[in-house]
Parts: structure tokens; sequence; C-alpha cells
């Protein structure tokens, strides 16, 4: 399956190719922010 979201931010986009099977439209902002803190 595939989340057809708009992800603003390149990190996400790039973050969805990776994580396609989930839906990140679902885990709004502490997830996002969770990953984006992982990533730096």
């Amino acid at each position: 399956m595939f989340c057809l979201c708009n992800f603003k931010n390149k990190l996400i986009e790039q973050l969805k190719q990776y994580y396609y099977i989930f839906c990140l439209c679902n885990f709004k902002n502490k997830l996002i922010e969770q990953l984006k803190q992982a990533i730096m």
C-alpha cells in the first residue's frame, strides 16, 4: 500500500521511499520530528 499525501519536505519524500509500507500521513508531527532527529 502507498500513502498518497502532500509531502512538502524533501526529507519526508525520501523517507516515503524507504518506508513506503507505512502511511506517514497518519503519524502527524511527532513521528516526523523523531525521524528527522534520528537522521540528524
